[in-house]
């Protein structure tokens, strides 16, 4: 058996159809609360409110011009190709190579540093 329940926070009504289960372990029952909408006043009519759609959702912001501009001169130079034709793991190196030739860090760093990168596509 279920039922709604209107709980108020500031001017808005939040509704929740309530079920009670049966929890076998414990050995009494539970509520289990499932949101439904909003309403403008207890009882009153609600709406579920829309969720963005994904397309809409940023996902990452990359850094992207430092990289792809020394993807193209290591690409045009043949050096891109010299790596695919040695090396199995050809895109890992070549990331690794943008790091050192970008930021010149220690290695250790090279995470963080990928994490905002467009490397981390390759």
């Amino acid at each position: 058996m279920s039922f709604v329940r209107y709980k108020q926070r500031g001017q808005k009504w939040y509704v929740y159809e309530v079920s009670n289960i049966w929890d076998k372990e414990l050995k009494k029952y539970k509520q289990h609360n499932v949101y439904l909408g909003v309403a403008q006043k207890h009882g009153g009519p609600y709406k579920k409110s829309e969720e963005k759609s994904l397309v809409s959702r940023e996902k990452a912001i990359l850094d992207y011009g430092d990289s792809f501009a020394l993807d193209k001169v290591l690409e045009t130079s043949g050096l891109k190709q010299l790596l695919k034709d040695c090396f199995v793991e050809h895109d890992q190196i070549m990331a690794l190579v943008l790091y050192q030739l970008i930021q010149g860090q220690a290695m250790s760093h090279y995470h963080n540093w990928a994490e905002g990168n467009i490397v981390q596509l390759y």
